[in-house]
């Protein structure tokens, strides 16, 4: 009996000494930060931003939730893909890129130091393939440790957005979204944000591109106190144009979501609060193609569920003249990216 004593100790101790780590080694972000800059390797002559632009969006799902991945958290069983898949995953993923060719590209689940993605540095990779964009990043999960699942933990994951742009940015700037998960599970999971960069265009306007990805795991609230955040800080500018895009986990307004949609006990796709937000702006999206499966079990073209919850907002003097999803059936990601041209109107 005394032997069981000692060890229910020992196991005591380790449990308190981990959360104390984990206490002092949370990420603790301000709620404004300069964002890294890695500029680019090969800039381009052209300074000015032009009156047409090809912006894309896309979830790219750390490169490791393609299309033979489940998920955990979301009713699935895996944890993380092989070293080989992850690697071709992201490869793929580079490869649609360069064909997409878009002037400013915004990512969302981009890995940096994390176990689940064999520790490869998304961000250098993505600087080496295209040498001619600057590349912003603000990470929005830093954790030394996630134990969970308890069989196989995550482990160590640092992972954020990124905007890649073929123009450098007067600014870049990480806006620290108020929502937060309630302790212990705060040390553990993600804290969200919005990333901006701003330009000067030629006729003295001053122009914002946002990168968002909002929360998933919780049963609304988070998600829009992350919209009335938005529509803070984009009130706060007084004027200016604008255009934010992202994964916004919550489907836009005129998309009427599937039974299969709203009753998923893992995650519940939640409708975008829009009245705030549409009195400075529009929501944009592709109403052809869902861009984001669900991770339950692996892709199945005829049985998994899918959402759209991709898209862009945008300020009035923004045209999109083209928005479409690509249509990748989830090969790399568990979403699809979606592309628009825009006009900037005089």
């Amino acid at each position: 009996m005394k032997i069981i004593y000692i060890i229910l100790a020992l196991l005591a101790g380790a449990f308190l000494a981990f959360l104390i780590i984990s206490a002092i080694l949370e990420y603790r972000p301000a709620p404004q930060e300069r964002a890294i800059h890695y500029p680019a390797l090969r800039p381009s002559a052209e300074k000015n931003i032009p009156d047409s632009l090809k912006i894309m969006t896309w979830n790219i799902g750390y490169a490791g939730l393609g299309d033979n991945m489940s998920f955990f958290m979301d009713g699935g069983k895996d944890v993380r893909d092989t070293r080989e898949r992850t690697e071709t995953n992201l490869r793929n993923i580079i490869e649609t890129i360069r064909t997409q060719n878009p002037d400013i590209l915004l990512l969302q689940e981009v890995d940096v130091n994390s176990h689940r993605t064999y520790h490869t540095n998304e961000v250098q990779r993505l600087q080496e393939e295209f040498p001619e964009y600057h590349i912003y990043f603000a990470p929005n999960l830093k954790s030394w440790f996630i134990p969970t699942p308890v069989r196989e933990p995550i482990g160590e994951a640092h992972s954020g957005v990124a905007i890649m742009s073929r123009f450098e940015a007067d600014s870049a700037i990480r806006h620290q979204y108020p929502a937060r998960h309630p302790w212990p599970a705060r040390m553990f999971h993600l804290k969200k944000c919005l990333l901006e960069i701003d330009f000067t265009l030629p006729d003295g306007r001053k122009m914002i591109v946002g990168n968002t990805h909002c929360s998933a795991y919780d049963d609304g609230t988070m998600r829009i106190q992350e919209i009335r955040h938005i529509n803070h800080l984009l009130n706060a500018q007084k004027g200016g144009s604008f255009i934010i895009g992202g994964d916004w986990n919550q489907y836009p307004k005129g998309y009427t979501p599937s039974d299969k949609e709203l009753n998923d006990k893992n995650f519940i796709v939640q409708p975008l609060p829009y009245e705030e937000l549409e009195k400075i702006g529009k929501f944009t999206y592709d109403p052809t193609l869902h861009t984001a499966r669900y991770i339950d079990k692996p892709y199945d073209k005829e049985s998994s569920t899918r959402t759209l919850i991709d898209y862009f907002f945008h300020s009035e003097d923004i045209c999109i003249d083209n928005i479409s999803t690509l249509n990748l059936e989830f090969r790399d990601s568990d979403h699809n990216p979606v592309t628009a041209t825009i006009s900037l109107q005089k």
